[in-house]
């Protein structure tokens, strides 16, 4: 079999970022009045959206106090060299996210990861009320506002080498698409419930190491360095 290209598609919250940011948001801005059902929404009883909905309702922040909560935010410091060896070798980077745009972009800017195609819910401030929006739900998926299967079979070609990494029970909609999956929380206790070989994930030097022994063997080859995928689908 001819070497494959690499394709990775990484979870934010608790994976990218060093902890799960859109939570300690809830947790640090909201009146405590709403608490998510995690029971049901792992069961599919109800759906992320309806969540987000009623979270950002008990939630008020004016848009330069969050902006100061997440300037103390961090990435994986082993994100951002795992990018540029993909940036170099061709491989397209996904970041797919159940959570919210607004605070991921913000992290990115920081970091000068802007060109990174980003596919999440949707976040506005407006008079201190936090307006979320889903621009890729589907009610095909009964617990995710932003199903990531979808993006997985969107982007992905029949010959790439698929790498997953998530944290949480929105990441079995797009991991069970993935030839390798780097997984802890949610997303490690699916992967064992549903027989589904994965590598402990305990950060991105680990991921990049993976990767260079791939292409050490002869599994993975890279292409000429290019953008790190498309935003625009």
């Amino acid at each position: 079999m001819p070497p494959q290209r690499a394709i990775i598609f990484s979870d934010f919250d608790g994976t990218i970022a060093k902890i799960d940011v859109g939570d300690l948001m809830y947790d640090v801005f909201s009146d405590g009045s709403y608490v998510w059902p995690d029971a049901d929404w792992i069961a599919g009883k109800v759906s992320s959206k309806q969540c987000y909905l009623d979270q950002c309702a008990s939630t008020r922040a004016e848009p330069e106090e969050l902006d100061a909560f997440l300037d103390a935010q961090e990435l994986d410091p082993g994100f951002p060299p795992f990018v540029e060896h993909c940036r170099r070798s061709g491989y397209p980077v996904y970041v797919l996210s159940d959570g919210m745009d607004y605070y991921i972009n913000r992290l990115f800017r920081r970091y000068g990861l802007e060109e990174l195609p980003v596919f999440s819910n949707h976040l506005e401030v407006a008079d201190g009320r936090l307006v979320p929006s889903f621009p890729y739900f589907a009610d095909t998926c009964g617990r995710c506002a932003n199903c990531k299967g979808p993006h997985v079979r969107r982007h992905a070609q029949p010959d790439d080498f698929v790498i997953y990494l998530g944290d949480g029970w929105s990441d079995p909609c797009g991991a069970q698409y993935a030839d390798a999956i780097f997984a802890k929380g949610g997303l490690q206790k699916w992967c064992e419930q549903n027989g589904r070989a994965y590598y402990p994930l305990t950060g991105f030097e680990q991921v990049l190491k993976f990767v260079e022994q791939l292409e050490s063997d002869g599994v993975l080859a890279g292409a000429a360095p290019g953008p790190l995928g498309d935003a625009t689908t």
